[in-house]
C-alpha cells in the first residue's frame, strides 16, 4: 500500500499523501445524545446537510450549523429557542461572543461537548443531518483514537 502513497497507523487510519482518511472500523461511534467526553478532541471532518466543511474546528462547525438553522427557521427568536448556546441578535463581541455576519447574530464559543450538543439541538429543530469525525488528543478519554458522531432525521 505504501507504493500507492497510502500508509496505515495502529488505529486503522489511512494516510493518503498527507491527508488522513479514517476507515469505518477505526472509528469509535458515539451516541449523539449521550456521548463520551469530547474534551481534548480535534475535529478531523464535519458534514452539515451533506456538505463537507473545510478544515473544521468545533466552534466553526457550531457556527455553521446555527447559520444554516437560522436560514431554515426564518427568525432569530426561533433559533434562540432551538439552541442551548448563548446567542444574541446583531453584533456583540464581548464575553466570548463571535459575530456571524452571514446571520447577523452573535454566538458564544463553547467547548467541544457544548458545541456538539448545541449543534445537535439546532439540527434536530430543522431536520438537518450532521456528522463529525474527531481524534482524542493525549489528555482525552481515548488518546490517539478516533470517533464519530452522527445525527440524521428519520423519515416520517
Amino acid at each position: 500500500m505504501s507504493r500507492l502513497g497510502i500508509t496505515r497507523n495502529g488505529n486503522g487510519a489511512a494516510h493518503t499523501n498527507g491527508r488522513v482518511r479514517l476507515t469505518p472500523e477505526a472509528l469509535r461511534r458515539l451516541n449523539a445524545d449521550s456521548h463520551e467526553s469530547l474534551t481534548f478532541t480535534k475535529l478531523l471532518s464535519a458534514t452539515v446537510d451533506g456538505r463537507e466543511m473545510h478544515r473544521p474546528k468545533w466552534n466553526s462547525f457550531m457556527n455553521h450549523v446555527h447559520v444554516e438553522g437560522l436560514k431554515r427557521l426564518g427568525s432569530f427568536d426561533a433559533l434562540k429557542r432551538a439552541t442551548s448556546a448563548r446567542v444574541r441578535d446583531g453584533r456583540y463581541e464581548a464575553e466570548g461572543f463571535k459575530y456571524l455576519p452571514e446571520g447577523d447574530f452573535s454566538i458564544q464559543g463553547l467547548d467541544s461537548n457544548g458545541a456538539w450538543d448545541a449543534s445537535l439541538a439546532v439540527a434536530r429543530a430543522v431536520r438537518m443531518p450532521i456528522t463529525v469525525t474527531f481524534q482524542w488528543r493525549d489528555d482525552g478519554a481515548h488518546p490517539g483514537e478516533s470517533g464519530s458522531l452522527e445525527w440524521t432525521p428519520t423519515i416520517s
